[in-house]
Order: C-alpha cells, then sequence, then structure tokens
C-alpha cells in the first residue's frame, strides 16, 4: 500500500468526504477541532507543517504560504486545494479517488501544492 498523508481540514469541509477518508483508513483531523472556528490561514498552515499534515483548503490565496515556505527553505508536508467551485461538481467518491491515485505518484507533493478537480 502507498504511504497515505495525514490530513487537516478546513472548517467547511464537507462531512460526507470526512467520513468516507476515515471509512476507508485516511487519518483526518480538523481545523475546528485542532485551531478552533476562525482560525486564522497563516496559522493553520503553520500548525499543519509542524505536525505533519498535508492541510485541505478550499482558499485558493492561502497557497501564498507554500510559496512562502519554499522560498524560505522551510519544510512542510504539502497542502492540496479543492476549490469551491470543484467541490460542488465532485461526488466524495472522487475525491477519494483523485488522493488514492496521488499517494501511488513517487513524490505527490514535491511542489508543495497540489489541486483537485473533477476528471
Amino acid at each position: 500500500m502507498a504511504k497515505r498523508f495525514r490530513l487537516l481540514t478546513d472548517e467547511h469541509f464537507p462531512n460526507s468526504v470526512i467520513s468516507l477518508l476515515e471509512s476507508e483508513g485516511w487519518e483526518v483531523a480538523r481545523v475546528r477541532d485542532l485551531l478552533g472556528q476562525g482560525a486564522k490561514d497563516d496559522v493553520i498552515f503553520a500548525f499543519a507543517a509542524e505536525h505533519g499534515y498535508v492541510w485541505v483548503t478550499s482558499d485558493e490565496p492561502a497557497q501564498k504560504y507554500s510559496r512562502q515556505y519554499l522560498s524560505e527553505g522551510r519544510l512542510f508536508v504539502g497542502m492540496l486545494v479543492w476549490t469551491q467551485e470543484n467541490r460542488y461538481r465532485m461526488r466524495p467518491g472522487e475525491f477519494l479517488r483523485q488522493l488514492e491515485a496521488l499517494v501511488l505518484e513517487e513524490d505527490p507533493l514535491a511542489y508543495g501544492v497540489r489541486h483537485i478537480q473533477p476528471e
């Protein structure tokens, strides 16, 4: 089996997807449970980096934190961007299939950020 990432999901991440991921053996933590409602993006990114999570967010501007970390040579596992528009166009199973395909790649988060979008 490929090495799975530990996931940290935004506070508005669909519960149906979290339940599916957990039922398939993924480790999923929620921002709201660990950092509270309304946590700032820079705090979330720093927490994910420090604790070895891949942050799953719909907030495209938050990608700036991955660029900042990369430019400073700071380590973090990675970030998945799943925009609200794409979330509405995809079923939970499609998200899971794409995630499972990512972990089969040799270094899926080599560039820090990946986008989840309809096939």
